[in-house]
């Protein structure tokens, strides 16, 4: 079941690598917040949680989106879609004041994270694979990052910092990282 998923979402993933998505540096596109999605939702499918994050065998994934409206109404275009075996995405839209314990992936724009200065701690205490997309995200202990290289999205992966959390991220997926910490 897991690999009918997998040669799509590698497929997907070495495309935007290889042939990639033009990034408008001064303002967000259409194209550019779907595609950042579109990655979100790959993510999932490649990282492994501990088993206890899950109350049940069924619960979904929970993609927190901290982020402008426009990833918000595109993050609706793949709530409720398959991300592992017995599990769909559930997509919700968090605050600073928001419990962030019951987000499995959480996206921080880089408006949020410049904002932020620092990832709330009690993300960096659960087993959440926390995204972003500022020049120090890795450096606060983040565990993605999008990244514009040569006006295309790539990531780079900070390895230790899921290590720490009991994530486990697929090595298709550390594979495909610009850069891996």
């Amino acid at each position: 079941m897991i690999k009918r998923y997998l040669r799509p979402t590698l497929l997907l993933a070495l495309l935007v690598l290889c042939y990639g998505q033009t990034a408008q540096a001064a303002s967000f596109s259409a194209s550019e917040v779907k595609l950042k999605i579109a990655l979100l939702y790959n993510f999932a499918k490649f990282i492994e949680w501990p088993e206890n994050r899950f109350q049940e065998k069924n619960t979904p994934v929970t993609l927190c989106i901290y982020a402008e409206e426009q990833y918000v109404k595109a993050a609706k275009g793949v709530a409720n879609k398959p991300v592992q075996k017995n599990r769909s995405l559930a997509v919700v839209t968090v605050s600073a004041e928001s419990n962030l314990s019951v987000c499995h992936v959480i996206f921080l724009s880089q408006a949020t994270t410049d904002t932020l200065k620092e990832i709330p701690e009690q993300l960096l205490s659960s087993a959440t694979l926390t995204v972003g997309e500022s020049d120090a995200f890795i450096a606060y202990g983040g565990i993605i990052n999008l990244i514009e290289l040569n006006k295309k999205i790539r990531f780079e992966i900070n390895r230790k910092a899921a290590e720490s959390l009991s994530l486990k991220i697929s090595s298709k997926l550390l594979r495909l990282a610009k850069e891996v910490y």
